[in-house]
């Protein structure tokens, strides 16, 4: 697959800085959707977004992400697209149960790193950068409402305007020791 066959449509260095003057701190949150629902990551774990023409390799099998202990049924090994000069495996939420389970091979791709992994995870639509107060972030942690779904869910959710943010944490997503993909190559980090 060649390089230009995935675009940037959005790049992390440009997000804007932490308003250390407010009242409340603030943390910078990367928010996009999959299904018409609301996800928001931590804006240090974004290297951007592509546009995805297609996959350039599918899995020989099933692979799942490990979130900590155990094996999450909520994300999905969908294959092996080059972005950002490398081969990434791109992975799905869609088959939680909750929602469809037809997805597109094109479409936006999340590149995410966690400090172990770069990862892409296929999203429907990226909103842009959310300042969100860490009290709210802490109160979700604290609160014994905050049963998580998915272990990848950091806590609870953040009402915007209506509508619901679900805060996912990249850094519980790591490949299981034998469900890594091969890509082809070594992940070279950033």
């Amino acid at each position: 697959m060649s390089l230009n066959q995935n675009s940037l449509v959005f790049q992390a260095s440009g997000a804007p800085k932490l308003n250390s003057s407010s009242a409340h701190i603030l943390k910078s949150y990367f928010v996009f959707m999959i299904n018409n629902i609301n996800y928001a990551v931590p804006i240090s774990s974004v290297i951007g977004v592509y546009k995805m023409d297609r996959l350039s390799s599918l899995p020989s099998g099933p692979k799942l992400l490990k979130t900590e202990q155990k094996t999450s049924s909520a994300v999905y090994l969908l294959g092996i697209s080059v972005i950002c000069e490398q081969a990434l495996p791109i992975v799905s939420f869609r088959q939680t149960g909750a929602e469809p389970i037809h997805f597109e091979k094109t479409g936006l791709v999340l590149v995410l790193e966690n400090g172990i992994d770069r990862f892409g995870l296929l999203i429907d639509k990226a909103k842009g950068i959310y300042e969100i107060p860490i009290r709210i972030i802490d109160s979700f942690a604290k609160s014994p409402s905050a049963t998580n779904l998915f272990p990848t869910y950091t806590a609870g959710v953040w009402e915007d305007g209506g509508a619901p943010i679900w805060f996912l944490n990249p850094e519980k997503m790591v490949w299981a020791e034998d469900s890594r993909p091969d890509s082809g190559g070594e992940n070279n980090g950033a």
